[in-house]
């Protein structure tokens, strides 16, 4: 491509979304066009669309020019999942279209544009009492809905319901010609005029499951509807140390395949010193409130506060190998249950449980700022 044809897909752009909404900097392009782990060749220009009609009309635009399209979310990857492969590419930043656009508890269902990050889905469901069944990653301050589906994400929720893909119920995606294609109960007509609610994934044929998991390769997604859950109403936590790796994963292999938890997840020991040597979650006074106002009850949230107190980050010194977990039920009985089974799975492959500090402070302040993508030494 010579530069009087970057020139005229630049105009093009433009024309649809606004010149203050199409990045041609050189700078911002070399951003754009890394991920946190690597870089790819720097892409002709970075566009932010507004809606799906704009992202629509846009992609058929640089495809027609022949351009390859990638969708870009919160810039979360570290697996090469949006960098390109060549200097003819259109990067479509996502984080314009961030809407919300249904929450149904009748029907429990939300739709959202695929630019909504984690934390915002989060924030506005917890009113209602309703959450996704998987509800985000760790990078949720940042990581969209529409990445998360891109990439397979795990972990909150992902004990119990799997990967981000397995909560949704139908998509809209706009595909390299620029056709806009629902999928899903909702891609159902009914009248003619109108879609139906996207009530069900499975409505004939499902095509649905193309578009999950692809690193956006198949088509960029512009809205997800996923599954509403009533946000349990009882939580415990579980903390163990282990000598060695292999009885660890044992431990939480067994574990899983019961599906008690709602998230499991481990820590080697270079990883768990570095977590607990930094301005850590264990240190943040906003964390700590959260913990005593996000129970059950104040004389519970008062007592698991303290305890998270008097452990200190000492409990981790001589830990080689950890996992942690939480346990969610309607009752603090049944949430007691699960972790008193997980207790015996830990007993039988010789662990030994310890304060439960690191799930209760993930809870209590779920999406973070990014202060682990480097060690406190500076390590990547």
């Amino acid at each position: 491509m010579n530069s009087d044809t970057s020139s005229a897909i630049v105009a093009s752009l433009e024309a649809i979304v606004g010149q203050a909404n199409v990045i041609t900097d050189q700078t911002e392009r070399e951003f754009f066009s890394s991920d946190v782990y690597s870089a790819g060749a720097i892409c002709a220009c970075v566009v932010r669309p507004g809606s799906k009609e704009e992202l629509s009309r846009c992609v058929k635009t640089a495809t027609d020019a022949g351009y390859a399209v990638i969708a870009r979310g919160g810039g979360m990857s570290y697996t090469s999942g949006y960098t390109p492969t060549r200097t003819q590419t259109v990067i479509f930043d996502m984080q314009r279209m961030n809407r919300i656009l249904d929450v149904n508890t009748t029907d429990m269902y939300v739709v959202v544009e695929a630019g909504v990050t984690w934390k915002q889905l989060y924030e506005e469901l917890k009113p209602k009492g309703v959450r996704t069944p998987f509800f985000g990653t760790l990078s949720g301050i940042h990581a969209t809905v529409g990445g998360a589906m891109s990439q397979g994400a795990m972990f909150f929720g992902s004990g119990q319901h799997g990967s981000a893909p397995e909560s949704v119920l139908g998509l809209e995606v706009v595909l390299a010609d620029g056709t806009l294609l629902p999928t899903g109960q909702a891609a159902h007509k009914g009248d003619g005029k109108t879609g139906a609610k996207p009530f069900f994934r499975y409505y004939g044929p499902d095509l649905t499951g193309l578009f999950l998991a692809d690193t956006g390769a198949l088509g960029l997604k512009a809205t997800v509807s996923l599954r509403l859950v009533r946000t349990p109403a009882e939580i415990s936590y579980g903390s163990f140390a282990f000598d060695e790796m292999r009885p660890c994963l044992d431990a939480m292999t067994e574990i899983a395949r019961e599906g008690v938890t709602s998230e499991c997840f481990g820590f080697d020991p270079v990883l768990q010193s570095m977590r607990m040597r930094r301005e850590s979650l264990m240190k943040d006074v906003k964390t700590f409130a959260n913990v005593v106002t996000g129970q059950t009850s104040i004389a519970k949230g008062i007592v698991e506060g303290a305890k998270m107190a008097l452990a200190g980050r000492g409990f981790m010194d001589d830990v080689k190998f950890s996992f942690h977990l939480t346990c969610e039920d309607r009752t603090a009985a049944g949430a007691e249950e699960r972790l008193n089974f997980c207790r015996a799975v830990v007993k039988k492959f010789a662990g030994r449980e310890i304060e439960n500090t690191i799930p209760k402070a993930i809870r209590a302040y779920p999406f973070t700022p990014l202060n682990n993508m480097l060690g406190p030494l500076g390590e990547r």
